[in-house]
């Protein structure tokens, strides 16, 4: 395989690694900041009121409802989901059917036209062979790249329909969940 195939997946394996651990840790760092504001509310809610009753009572005021739902633990929405499954499977089908077409136009040269006027010279045959197949060699790698990246675009493709057949069957679409499931 050639060297550039090579250096290539290595380096798409970088950027998408490094992509993935950032993104975790602005969620991670997203979610203490809304779990320490949860928890600084909670506690200062529980050391303003000195009876349990007077904590019942004002958690039925609609104000009081009003303001633990405003700090409520967000979670992932199923349309972020999707959204993400279909863009990076949009993404890998363009850039898998991109190699494929580099794959066809690479410049080989014709071969059978420099081995005919090689004939008899059978140290120049050898190495006009040579060149051929590693040409088809780096053809096939970038055709093999495109074909890889587009199959993965269409499972993710496919994944982001599943995904939102799934979220409208079970009532997620809109943010809420009307029935237990399980």
């Amino acid at each position: 395989m050639d060297e550039r195939f090579a250096i290539m997946t290595v380096l798409v394996s970088l950027i998408v690694g490094v992509v993935t651990i950032l993104k975790a840790g602005l969620e991670h760092f997203k979610r203490s900041k809304t779990e320490r504001l949860q928890f600084d509310l909670y506690n200062k809610v529980l050391d303003k009121f000195g009876t349990h009753q007077e904590v019942v009572t004002w958690l039925q005021n609609e104000g009081a409802q009003g303001i633990l739902k405003a700090i409520e633990t967000p979670k992932p929405m199923a349309y972020n989901r999707i959204l993400n499954a279909v863009q990076g499977g949009m993404l890998a089908v363009i850039l898998g059917a991109g190699f494929m077409a580099v794959s066809t136009q690479m410049p080989t040269p014709d071969y059978q036209a420099q081995r005919a006027a090689a004939a008899g010279d059978p140290q120049k045959e050898w190495l006009i062979f040579h060149d051929a197949r590693r040409d088809r060699e780096q053809v096939a790698g970038v055709n093999a790249f495109g074909i890889l990246m587009l199959t993965a675009g269409l499972g993710l493709l496919a994944g982001g329909g599943a995904s939102y057949y799934l979220s409208r069957k079970f009532n997620l679409i809109n943010g809420e969940k009307t029935e237990q499931i399980g």
